[in-house]
């Protein structure tokens, strides 16, 4: 008989996890009066899917880089754990238990949402039925959490921007930008990503009206193969810190919240790596956009 109600299938992480703790599941149904299952399997599974991307300018290895997927059984392989369950009518629930622990060769990472690198752990429960019924199942995602080993060490980073600073910028093009002079410093490079990330900065002085200033966190995936490394960076948010013309000489705060899915401690691994960069941005009315780029390193303690 076709069950009353469905496995759910939520489709967001809905609890967080840490690395060693314990993992409890009640899965629930509510099938017809004495309906007979032959078998509830559970399945664990770690998945990290790094997609093909075309960096721009093209990298010359970029085309060696095609979709591939790293699925790994973490923790549960695939298993009987209840046999020819006979249940009645109303809610029936199954309770299990096992620990957050990676294998002896393994080594887990903390989830991650991104553009071409994705790192999601997920439990799916299928209950088998009889020859011409269709199995039940569903995959529910859970986030874990991975403690820094190392202790967080604020290291304040001063910066003062002028013409003369910038990259990519010809000497004999100097002439032609509006003088100005950005000055200000960030708490931390190395942050807590339970915490906000903090400082300020100052505009001294600026022939242009200033139209706004923004604070953007940009992340930066490596990949890596036989034939080279390919490396992309992306926007992940941006804050506008600022709007209009701003008083010169006032301390203008920096705030950002970082992102609960979309951030993660930075991570090296053998083929791929996750980084994270901060970029503070004055956005000019004549045209001219100042930025200035900050590699940041992202704990979690």
């Amino acid at each position: 008989h076709p069950p009353s109600h469905p496995l759910p299938s939520p489709t967001r992480p809905s609890f967080n996890l840490l690395e060693g703790s314990a993992f409890s599941f009640f899965p629930r149904f509510s099938p017809a009066p004495l309906s007979r299952f032959s078998f509830v399997f559970l399945h664990f599974c770690f998945l990290c899917f790094t997609s093909s991307f075309s960096p721009t300018p093209p990298h010359p290895a970029a085309h060696s880089f095609r979709s591939y997927c790293l699925k790994m059984a973490g923790l549960v392989k695939w298993g009987n754990i209840f046999h020819s369950i006979l249940t009645a009518q109303g809610k029936t629930e199954l309770p299990f238990e096992f620990r957050i622990a990676p294998l002896d060769d393994m080594r887990l990472f903390e989830t991650y949402h991104g553009v071409y690198i994705n790192i999601t752990y997920n439990l799916n429960c299928e209950m088998a039925r009889s020859l011409l019924a269709k199995n039940m199942k569903a995959q529910l995602e859970f986030v874990v959490h991975m403690p820094s080993k190392e202790e967080p060490v604020e290291k304040r980073v001063p910066f003062k921007v002028t013409p003369e600073s910038l990259e990519n910028v010809k000497r004999t093009s100097l002439t032609a930008i509006p003088r100005f002079r950005l000055s200000g410093h960030l708490d931390s490079s190395v942050c807590n990503i339970m915490k906000p990330f903090t400082g300020e900065i100052v505009v001294e002085e600026c022939e242009a009206v200033i139209k706004s200033i923004e604070l953007q966190l940009i992340r930066v995936e490596t990949c890596g193969g036989l034939e080279g490394v390919a490396r992309e960076a992306t926007e992940i948010q941006s804050i506008q810190v600022a709007d209009g013309d701003v008083q010169r000489n006032l301390r203008i705060p920096l705030y950002m919240i970082f992102p609960r899915l979309f951030t993660c401690p930075t991570t090296a691994a053998n083929t791929f790596k996750i980084e994270f960069e901060v970029n503070i941005v004055v956005q000019m009315q004549d045209g001219y956009t100042v930025t200035e780029n900050f590699p940041i390193k992202l704990i979690r303690c």
